[in-house]
């Protein structure tokens, strides 16, 4: 069998163009909307002050900063508020603290990043949780 190495690479090539057909139908039927594939990203910003551990912007405040700092980089995001909890090992107890919830579609990552950088300096923060995550989305209207 001489043809045995050009035999497997068409099954390979077949079977792979067939994978990939049968994904794109499968995941066109699950789509009704038209929607398109984006990276979203939630940041999540404690309010307690890295060195005080006090709050110093009340989420208003927060929101109006954030609104600013964001304006500058993205035409839109949506926040919210949340109360995040975390470990302090020097106190060996749980901590609370206030936290602003800004989510973010159809943004470059280059501008996720400067407005993390902003908003570490703003809010003297020692880190801003990001998460980030490949969803569908459309703007539905009728």
């Amino acid at each position: 069998m001489k043809n045995k190495p050009l035999l497997v690479l068409y099954v390979l090539v077949v079977i792979l163009a067939g994978a990939f057909i049968f994904s794109e139908v499968y995941d066109s039927r699950q789509d009704i909307f038209g929607s398109e594939r984006q990276t979203k990203y939630t940041m999540y910003i404690g309010m307690n002050d890295k060195d005080t551990q006090e709050q110093t912007y009340g989420l208003n405040e927060a929101k109006e900063v954030m609104f600013m700092i964001v304006r500058k980089y993205t035409g839109g995001c949506t926040f919210y508020e949340a109360q995040g909890c975390w470990y302090d090992e020097e106190k060996k107890a749980m901590v609370s603290e206030n936290t602003l919830v800004c989510v973010f579609l159809d943004i470059e990552p280059e501008a996720v990043k400067s407005i993390m950088d902003e908003a570490l300096k703003v809010f003297n923060q020692s880190s801003i949780l990001l998460e980030t995550e490949e969803v569908r989305n459309v703007f539905y209207s009728n």
